[in-house]
């Protein structure tokens, strides 16, 4: 990494919304020479000096660029250093006539003068009382970000957190890191347990400071909600804790006791909650408790259950197997009903037969699934509206809160969600909260999936608990030119190998090493797939990787197939990051403003300097620099990504090199993403890995018991 001194020229590009910036710079060594400079630059303006770290890069279409990862701004060393700064059009009211005549008035005392007496900017001639204090005002505020940025990078922030955090505290930035960096985690976006325990090891905060234990154990209990979990055990959250404070166990397990005793985190005898994990599950388990004992609303016939069920049969040209009979049956006389099984045995015949058999009793039906796919599928196959969760709880960005709830409830008499197995509880304690008691619900999914992306194993629990009705749906009946696909699913489903052989919508294509795996999906993506199946590639084919990481890998899948499919589009760099028009994307965190959604898939449609807009089923989004970190290119996806969504045809990548993820729910799961064709590449090996591997990482829940027994 390089280390020199610039002077800021011009901005080439501002982020109205964070502080990345484009700058056109005049080195000091050489003297003189111009260049373009780019990254995370608070305070920077034209005039402003810069000593900075960061490495040079060369850009296919913009040439040679400097890539900043730290800077100082040095204070104007002489007259003209001012000049430059005070002319930069940083002062609101002072051009670059007034800020020579502040120059040429003060000369070598005008830093002086700036520092410690502006009132005397009233001497000269054109500055009134007003513009001295914008003056005095931006030399103060440009005095506070260079120390203040100074002080952080000093201590091991870059400059994007260092902005992010001056932002947040202004003039009290030094003040709080001194007094408890860790409050940080909670106050300032993207700073974690590891950013602010560094600057409070910089600043030399005793390991042991009460503050930093308790901030651990928060952030080990924070981990494993993002990895699932509703709890952790007392024993397993002190390990962890241990490992990631290096300080003696006594310690940590006083620390927790107190930190339990304050309310920051919630013990329930062995279990050690985060406090609004504790009060989701509690409410979950007690609402769906009410939601079954509630009598269910029977609708208006004359007819028997089986006469009616024949009728549907009949106007449906369905005919129902027994276990088929059996849920139209369970649907009438439980409030709560899960449906599960795997593809090809059903589910979707069993779907419409049931909205037909309430809409013959004159009951209405909402349907719902997790992601805008699946709720597009439901509505394909039912010829009715249907909407993501999180839409048809209308969530309001003002407030922050979902506006269908228990003060304005949904009007349906029946509610069926697919793809079940992706709702955490979370999600269901704000969909309980909208129903009425006299509303039925019904789940309908695959209970052997990759559990939801969120904390918690609802579909699991709720099927143990025998709160609900449960129907497991084990015949197969899909038959057709992809039978091999749904066969092969179920096999490995069973822990037995896939039927290799190549034909009936699933093929497989042997390759030893990561490079020649990816060269292969590239190839098969880009070109054969679609001279071959007519299909578009990037609408039509998706990849599915096992791993980020790696030749074959999400990432660089993702590089080479955006090449390759998308080469021409119109781009917008920043920094390592690039969005073409054309680009699939997705995106990677929920944003209730703009009501999209972790998983959603888009297509840039547009985009400029500044913006891009992202073309999703069911809306249109715009982004802005501060919020491309919420997308990633989609040509190539995770397993747990992929879920919900199914795709005319998908490509699936497995090495030996993926060992860590090469589990059996993890290829049954994307197996059965594909509707027509499913290509397998990577090595028989890795296959019979992945089959052989059933080792489902543990989540904790405590929902089953609190299901089961109404006194927790």
């Amino acid at each position: 990494m390089e280390s020199l001194s610039f002077t800021v020229e011009r901005l080439t590009f501002q982020s109205p919304d964070s502080d990345f910036a484009i700058v056109r710079v005049s080195l000091d060594e050489p003297k003189g020479e111009s260049a373009t400079a780019l990254g995370e630059l608070p305070g920077v303006h034209p005039g402003v000096r810069v000593r900075a770290k960061g490495e040079w890069i060369q850009h296919p279409r913009y040439g040679r660029q400097l890539r900043v990862a730290n800077f100082a701004v040095l204070e104007p060393h002489d007259a003209d250093g001012v000049l430059r700064y005070l002319s930069s059009g940083a002062v609101e009211g002072l051009g670059a006539a007034l800020a020579k005549k502040v120059v040429d008035h003060f000369q070598d005392e005008t830093i002086p003068v700036l520092d410690a007496a502006p009132h005397r900017l009233v001497e000269i001639r054109g500055i009134g009382k007003a513009t001295a204090e914008k003056v005095r005002k931006a030399w103060s505020d440009h005095r506070e970000i260079r120390e203040i940025m100074l002080f952080l990078q000093s201590h091991g922030i870059g400059p994007g957190f260092a902005g992010r955090i001056h932002r947040r505290y202004g003039a009290d930035t030094v003040r709080v890191a001194k007094e408890d960096p860790y409050r940080m985690i909670q106050e300032v976006r993207g700073i974690g347990f590891a950013t602010a325990d560094a600057l409070a090891r910089e600043l030399g905060l005793p390991p042991e400071d009460p503050s930093r234990l308790g901030a651990g154990l928060a952030h080990a209990l924070l981990e494993a909600t993002d990895r699932g979990n509703l709890y952790l055990p007392r024993a397993p959250l002190l390990r962890k804790a241990e490992k990631l404070l290096s300080v003696e166990h006594e310690l940590i397990g006083d620390e927790l006791e107190l930190t339990v005793a304050r309310g920051d985190l919630v013990g329930d005898e062995d279990r050690i909650y985060r406090p609004e994990m504790y009060a989701c599950e509690v409410e979950v388990g007690r609402r769906l408790r009410e939601l079954a004992s509630a009598r269910p609303k029977l609708g208006s016939t004359h007819r028997s259950v089986e006469d009616d069920i024949a009728q549907v049969g009949r106007r449906q040209r369905l005919d129902f197997t027994e276990r088929q009979r059996a849920a139209l049956h369970q649907a009438l006389e439980r409030k709560i009903l899960v449906v599960t099984g795997g593809p090809g045995t059903g589910k979707t015949t069993i779907t419409v037969g049931l909205i037909a058999l309430f809409g013959l009793r004159g009951l209405q039906v909402g349907l719902a699934a997790p992601t805008g796919r699946a709720a597009k599928r439901l509505a394909d196959a039912s010829h009715l509206r249907a909407s993501t969760i999180h839409r048809m709880l209308a969530f309001d960005p003002e407030s922050g809160e979902f506006t269908r709830n228990e003060d304005r409830p949904l009007s349906c008499d029946v509610l069926i969600v697919d793809e079940a197995s992706m709702i955490d509880v979370p999600l269901m304690l704000h969909l309980l909260r909208a129903l009425p008691r006299e509303t039925r619900l019904i789940l309908i999914g695959d209970v052997d999936q990759l559990p939801s992306v969120g904390p918690g194993t609802l579909l699991k629990d709720l099927i143990a608990s025998g709160v609900g009705g449960v129907i497991v749906l084990d015949q197969i009946f899909r038959q057709d030119e992809t039978s091999r696909i749904v066969s092969n699913a179920h096999r490995i489903n069973k822990g037995e190998m896939p039927e290799l052989a190549n034909g009936h919508g699933f093929y497989f294509l042997s390759r030893e090493t990561p490079e020649e795996i990816a060269d292969t999906v590239v190839d098969l993506a880009a070109s054969r797939l679609p001279k071959a199946y007519d299909l578009h590639p990037r609408d039509e084919i998706q990849v599915i990787a096992p791993m980020y990481r790696g030749d074959a890998g999400a990432d660089r899948l993702n590089e080479r197939l955006r090449d390759a499919i998308n080469p021409e589009g119109k781009a917008l760099i920043r920094g390592q990051r690039e969005f073409r028009v054309g680009d699939k994307v997705m995106q990677i965190r929920n944003d209730y403003n703009k009501l999209i959604f972790n998983g959603d898939i888009g297509v840039v449609a547009a985009l400029d300097g500044k913006t891009l807009e992202v073309r999703f089923s069911e809306s249109v989004a715009e982004y802005t620099s501060a919020d491309l970190d919420d997308l990633t290119a989609a040509y190539a996806v995770s397993v747990h990504k992929s879920q919900g969504s199914e795709f005319p045809a998908v490509i699936l990548p497995v090495s030996t090199q993926h060992f860590v993820m090469l589990q059996r729910n993890l290829l049954y799961t994307a197996l059965t993403r594909a509707r027509r064709l499913a290509v397998i590449v990577g090595t028989e090996e890795a296959v019979r890995l992945a089959v052989q591997r059933d080792q489902v990482r543990r989540r904790y829940s405590g929902l089953r018991e609190r299901l089961a027994q109404p006194d927790r």
